[in-house]
C-alpha cells in the first residue's frame, strides 16, 4: 500500500516556487548602485573616474543653461 506524498510534494512545490519567485524578483529589481560600482571596481578600475568626470560635465553644462542653482537637491 502506497503511503501519502503529499506533505513533501508540496514542500518541493513550495520550494521549487520560492525558488523561481526570488529568481524573477532579483532580474527585474536588478543590481543596487553599490553592487554596480563594486563590480565595476573589480573588473574595469578605470571606468569610474571616467563616469564621475562625465557626470560633472553634463551637471556643470545644464547649470551654466539653467543657472548656478539648476540640478541641486
Amino acid at each position: 500500500m502506497q503511503t501519502d506524498q503529499r506533505p513533501h510534494a508540496l514542500r518541493v512545490a513550495g520550494r521549487y516556487a520560492k525558488d523561481t519567485y526570488n529568481y524573477f524578483r532579483g532580474l527585474l529589481k536588478g543590481p543596487t548602485e553599490e553592487e554596480q560600482n563594486a563590480w565595476l571596481k573589480e573588473h574595469h578600475p578605470w571606468a569610474l573616474p571616467l563616469i564621475d568626470k562625465a557626470i560633472a560635465d553634463a551637471l556643470a553644462e545644464y547649470r551654466a543653461r539653467h543657472g548656478k542653482e539648476a540640478g541641486r537637491e
